[in-house]
């Protein structure tokens, strides 16, 4: 007999903000489109609550239901992401769920005047409404060991996984020796590394459509990522699959081996004293790129076996469908 589901609730509202755009967001228009394949009468629900938005449509390949209210009552399970917990403070009686996407959002940065409120807020008030009954998710590793050591609370892992187009093979031509980057991730320290290698091509992935990303990382021989790492980032796994060889700075997620599972040689403390050997290392990829991208093939193969796990960790989560709920 299989383990009963960890959420039993009949009807289950995502909370999302309305209006947003981001890896966090596609995350919770993926679940609710998982859920909703399954039977499961699933939704997500636009915050703020009593606002009207109409779903991105970079998100309708989920076909997700909108729904414009969360009962309060029981059979009810309200999923919300951490930035999104006080929200959780207005239902009294449905289930609490905290899905943690992004430690950072929780917790706030340092060195921002946003940062130091939520600090504040987060961390001198505890804001999860019924710690004693919240059911906790986790899409990394990194954000598991951070609620433990925050609250002292367990909880189950679901992860995401990246869309098929990006799964399938990279178009085979001839790779540039170039470096594509994500300018809104870590750009202090990429641009130390961009002036480090005065004859490197640097190519910012920005302003690009879906299809133009992936032409660019098809052709492009390193991808660098220096950002915080709040979660399992989206665009270094995407990065890879597309056949780059993948750089990126140890912090955050990207320094936990279950989360980025990528060999020690290629993760970077973002330090100036971190730039000789990172020249270097980039230097190497392009005179041996294949050398260097069969060394990462243990990461993207682990990265093309998320979509199974995500269906193993909604089996123990939510069950295996409509037979498994009360």
């Amino acid at each position: 007999m299989s383990e009963p589901a960890v959420i039993s609730e009949d009807r289950i509202r995502i909370l999302c903000p309305g209006g947003l755009v981001s890896g966090g967001a596609e995350l919770l228009h993926q679940l609710a489109g998982s859920l909703r394949a399954r039977g499961l009468d699933a939704a997500i629900v636009y915050t703020p609550l009593g606002s009207t938005f109409t779903t991105p449509v970079e998100y309708g390949r989920y076909q997700c239901k909108v729904a414009h209210t969360v009962p309060d009552e029981k059979g009810v399970a309200a999923i919300a992401p951490e930035v999104g917990t006080l929200e959780l403070a207005r239902f009294k009686h449905a289930c609490h769920v905290v899905w943690w996407l992004s430690v950072d959002n929780y917790s706030g940065r340092l060195g921002t005047p946003a940062g130091w409120k939520m600090i504040v807020r987060r961390w001198l008030f505890s804001d999860i409404p019924r710690p004693e009954t919240t059911v906790h998710l986790f899409q990394s590793e990194y954000a598991r060991d951070f609620v433990r050591k925050r609250f002292g609370a367990g909880g189950e892992m679901l992860s995401d996984y990246l869309a098929a187009e990006y799964l399938q093979a990279p178009i085979q031509g001839v790779r540039r020796p170039a470096v594509a980057y994500n300018p809104r991730k870590g750009q202090a320290f990429t641009r130390q590394l961009m002036q480090a290698c005065p004859g490197v091509k640097f190519v910012p992935l920005e302003n690009m459509t879906r299809d133009q990303l992936r032409a660019t990382l098809d052709t492009c021989m390193v991808y660098v990522d220096f950002g915080h790492h709040p979660g399992k980032d989206r665009i270094p796994r995407e990065a890879a699959v597309r056949g780059a060889v993948v750089i990126v700075g140890r912090t955050g997620s990207a320094a936990v081996m279950q989360d980025v599972p990528l060999p020690e040689r290629y993760k970077f403390a973002p330090r100036a004293d971190s730039l000789p050997a990172l020249r270097g290392l980039i230097e190497e990829v392009f005179l041996n790129f294949d050398e260097h991208a069969r060394a990462q093939q243990p990461y993207r193969n682990a990265i093309a076996a998320e979509p199974a796990a995500f269906e193993s960790q909604l089996d123990r989560v939510f069950g295996r469908g409509t037979a498994n709920r009360p």
